[in-house]
């Protein structure tokens, strides 16, 4: 019998890429024993778009990254770190979380620092093949880091465990059909389906590259889900799409990206953990073009992963694609009846069905619950 009320403080900030597992995860825990109470702490959550306020308890915690800038931007941060930490400390004195999950990045540091200092027990995740360096820093201190990509294994220390991302809204394949799907979005139920997204925050050079590649499409028997994360792009688009005599569902962010890969057959996107992640998950080929400026190329590394362990993808480099090259491959891939399309699908089936990770919901319960 688990001891009532639970407290499991998730430290979590920043872009959707930590902050929609982290909910999703928080929200399958409730489910599992509504006796755990949860509390979010990270760096600026009430005033961050990707952080549902409504639904979680949470606490603003100062914090920034020290790393570029110069002397007087070092010292700056760390003074905003310091009184970060002592922030943390103050919480965890007050809270007296019998947990706290750590899913990376500066806005969780102070909260992690504090929890070493104070001995509190420590879960960490990380999505992507290379950890990001809070990740790396504090593995040490932790009772696990759950990894996503096996590569991650060799950059961390302690106890690695491979496990499922816990993805938003809990999606479920099949939960409605394509067509159903493709209804929703008032686009044909019959017409293969393109999404185009860049991530929680859109991505304005792969809006500009689909944007440019369109007038090649127009004799395409293809429409479009463009999630641009700008409401003036997303205006362009659907004018475009009007121009061309093509079918487009554009906006600004689609709140149920569940639906939206369940109408799609090839997505062109970012190569971030939790895209690829749903892209597994609902069996969709990608084109893959990873941010340039992703630390550690972290985005590059996990395209290559798709792109050559798993073969349900291709990437291409932003800096040299072309909207040529693009229209091309998109066009090969969506083709009805692509033989390349099929092969990709069946490699992700494949892939999906060799995997043997943990549920990270199942093994935080179990560690509550002795």
């Amino acid at each position: 019998m688990s001891k009532p009320h639970k407290k499991i403080l998730f430290a979590a900030g920043g872009t959707g890429g930590h902050l929609f597992p982290a909910q999703a995860l928080a929200e399958q825990l409730k489910k599992q024993n509504p006796k755990y109470e949860i509390l979010f702490a990270g760096a600026n959550l009430s005033g961050n778009a990707y952080f549902d306020k409504s639904k979680f308890s949470y606490r603003d915690i100062a914090s920034t990254t020290p790393f570029g800038g110069g002397y007087r931007k070092a010292l700056k941060s760390g003074m905003i770190l310091l009184k970060g930490i002592l922030q943390s400390l103050r919480l965890l004195s007050r809270e007296k979380p019998d947990l706290i999950v750590g899913f990376g990045s500066f806005h969780t540091f102070p909260i992690l620092c504090a929890a070493a200092l104070k001995k509190v027990p420590l879960v960490l995740f990380e999505s992507n093949a290379i950890p990001g360096k809070v990740v790396r820093l504090f593995s040490r201190n932790a009772l696990f880091s759950g990894i996503y990509f096996s590569e991650a294994k060799s950059y961390l220390k302690g106890e690695i465990v491979e496990v499922e991302i816990p993805l938003r809204s809990a999606p479920a394949k099949g939960r409605m059909s394509k067509e159903e799907a493709r209804l929703h979005f008032n686009l044909d139920p019959s017409t293969p389906t393109l999404l185009v997204f860049g991530g929680s925050q859109g991505a304005k050079r792969i809006n500009r590259k689909v944007i440019e590649m369109l007038p090649l499409l127009k004799s395409a028997q293809i429409q479009l889900i463009h999630s641009t994360g700008c409401e003036e792009t997303a205006a362009e688009v659907a004018l475009l799409c009007q121009t061309l005599g093509l079918r487009c569902s554009a906006k600004k962010f689609e709140p149920q990206m569940e639906i939206a890969w369940s109408a799609s057959d090839i997505a062109i996107c970012r190569s971030g953990a939790i895209t690829l992640s749903e892209l597994l998950h609902h069996e969709v080929p990608g084109i893959l073009i990873p941010f340039p400026a992703a630390a550690d190329q972290h985005q590059l590394k996990n395209a290559l992963f798709i792109e050559k362990q798993v073969g349900g993808a291709v990437h291409f480099v932003e800096q040299t694609l072309t909207p040529e090259q693009l229209a091309q491959s998109l066009l090969s891939l969506i083709a009805p009846q692509s033989p390349q399309r099929t092969k990709m699908q069946e490699a992700i089936k494949h892939f999906k069905a060799q995997q043997k990770k943990a549920d990270l919901g199942r093994l935080i319960s179990e560690f509550l619950d002795t």
